[in-house]
């Protein structure tokens, strides 16, 4: 007869619970994919302009030119604006496999026919940032920022 207290050891349930939060984890493919994505990122942080909280509008507008969209908000500290700026930058030029072409190659069996080998066919592409850059301003003075950037390919 099994023991039901000697089933669920403490070794054992660790062992366990270990193995099932491994397949929780988050982690990139590998390092060279983590640091891609984060020179991504710090790449399209540097396209986005200096601002500085306190900065007047007449300043935004000399960095940036008039934002597409201004949203008037209720407020009892002051009058109240979000600015709505829609940016659209390159971030990189990279390589993009478009298709493939069929190249002849013999093989080496004994009929000797002709075989194909698929080969990729690049295009160039220019990966984007659409970037849409919130500004809140209260009495013409900048309060706080807030930006979000989807990347895009744009293929030549």
């Amino acid at each position: 007869m099994i023991n039901q207290n000697k089933l669920f050891s403490i070794p054992g349930g660790i062992a366990l619970l270990a193995c099932l939060l491994a397949g929780c984890t988050n982690v990139p493919a590998s390092a060279d994919q983590a640091d891609r994505q984060k020179a991504s990122v710090s790449a399209v942080k540097a396209l986005l302009p200096d601002l500085q909280v306190g900065m007047t509008a007449e300043l935004i507008r000399q960095q940036l030119g008039d934002p597409a969209e201004i949203r008037p908000m209720e407020s009892t500290v002051g009058k109240a604006e979000v600015w709505v700026y829609n940016i659209e930058r390159v971030v990189d030029t990279t390589q993009v496999v478009t298709g493939t072409v069929n190249i002849p190659a013999f093989a080496l069996n004994t009929t000797g026919a002709l075989n194909y080998i698929p080969e990729p066919v690049y295009s160039m592409a220019d990966k984007k940032a659409d970037i849409t850059l919130s500004l809140l301003l209260i009495d013409g003075k900048l309060v706080a920022q807030n930006s979000v950037a989807r990347e895009h390919l744009e293929y030549k």
